[in-house]
């Protein structure tokens, strides 16, 4: 953070001296008409002549270059906030600051998304510990012996999604470690910045190209307008798709981080992400006609499971709702996945039978929540393929009665 600030009280600084020296060049210009026609008597210089005359030497080409590149830094530097710390991340483009990649482009292959769904690479749960001693061993343990490129790059996607912890304490207070590769490696904990720097280090070992992207987020424990995160885009076969390597490692709410490896961000559609990550540069949504940032707030908090599931939504459209006395949801599913849903009354913890909602099972799924009284509700939906058994939590709507 310190960086970023000498950076701008540099450029600052340099702008200001260039317009003073515009200013004395001007004044210096009409000086020397007047003294065509007037009697010029020098004074003795001081201190301000010294220094006009050192701007006298400065070819102003370079001055022009100079500033421009400190500003060209300043642009790709962007400040990232995560919970009420505030750092930077560089958003690296072909490993060089200052060099784009061209607009990225992907194909949609939700095959690719749904195959070997949770499971983890065998290599990475067999690694030998001789070849888990650095960043470079194991990217080169994963690349000699996994030629697949997609397999590649979900094995890399694996081993920090496994070996990763989430650092919830520093997430909670807002003072946060180091987040650079070498550190993540050794101490096993970070926070989305460190996972997503760790991956694209491992990438680069092995000429593989993975980015990092910068921006929104939005989740269960966060506010309504989201908060800074980081993910990766992976660039396979000349075609960009997007990971979250932190977000499939596990979950966090107050009481801390719960390890559960999944796969629901890899290779993840770009419909399906965007309806939680909302990237600074528009262009990393890969979508053919990105959502301003007001749509992705008004997006329900949808998770990718219920895309997996077949499942796709009827109504409503938007997060927050109003209605009289009684939500309504509508989905379709045609694969007839067991719906389950629960509201309540924001702010309350009552959570009891009372709470459930009536299920109207069928290839249209309707969901009906009776409110008891007026307030702000949140009502969350599950699913399971089976009656009885553990329901999957899919998402959830506010209703303002």
């Amino acid at each position: 953070m310190v960086i970023f600030y000498i950076i701008i009280g540099i450029l600052i600084a340099i702008t200001l001296l260039l317009v003073a020296y515009l200013i004395y060049t001007i004044r210096q210009q009409k000086i020397k008409k007047r003294r065509q026609y007037s009697y010029f008597v020098p004074r003795r210089p001081n201190f301000l002549d010294r220094i006009k005359r050192y701007w006298r030497r400065v070819n102003l080409q370079h001055l022009l270059g100079y500033l421009i590149a400190i500003a060209t830094l300043v642009y790709y530097t962007q400040n990232y906030t995560q919970g009420n710390q505030s750092y930077q991340i560089t958003e690296i483009y072909n490993s060089t600051v200052f060099t784009k990649v061209e607009k990225p482009i992907t194909i949609a292959d939700k095959n690719l998304w749904l195959s070997n769904r949770n499971k983890p690479h065998p290599l990475v749960m067999n690694i030998p510990a001789n070849e888990e001693v650095s960043i470079k061993s194991v990217a080169n343990y994963i690349a000699d012996h996994e030629s697949d490129p997609f397999q590649r790059i979900k094995a890399l996607h694996d081993y920090v999604a496994t070996r990763i912890s989430y650092d919830a304490d520093a997430y909670f207070s807002g003072e946060y470690p180091p987040q650079d590769p070498q550190t993540v490696f050794k101490t096993r904990q970070a926070v989305c910045q460190g996972y997503a720097n760790l991956l694209m280090a491992l990438s680069k070992a092995i000429n593989e190209e993975i980015l990092i992207i910068v921006g929104d987020s939005r989740t269960q424990i966060s506010n309504f307008y989201g908060q800074g995160h980081a993910w990766n885009a992976a660039k396979i076969q000349g075609y960009w798709y997007l990971i979250d390597p932190t977000w499939d490692s596990g979950y966090v709410n107050e009481s801390g981080f719960y390890p559960s490896y999944n796969t629901n961000y890899l290779f993840t559609p770009p419909e399906v992400m965007i309806m939680s990550h909302f990237p600074n540069n528009k262009d990393w949504q890969l979508l053919s006609n990105p959502l301003p940032k007001e749509e992705f707030l008004n997006n329900p908090m949808i998770q990718p499971e219920f895309f997996a599931k077949g499942l796709s939504l009827i109504s409503p459209k938007q997060f927050k709702n109003n209605v009289n006395s009684v939500a309504t949801i509508e989905i379709n599913n045609p694969n007839n996945n067991y719906l389950l849903a629960k509201f309540n009354l924001i702010g309350s913890n009552n959570n009891t039978e009372d709470n459930n909602c009536q299920i109207n099972q069928g290839i249209i799924t309707s969901i009906k929540c009776k409110l008891p009284k007026q307030g702000e509700y949140i009502v969350n939906f599950f699913a399971a393929q089976e009656k009885y058994g553990n329901y999957n939590y899919l998402g959830r709507f506010q209703f303002n009665y």
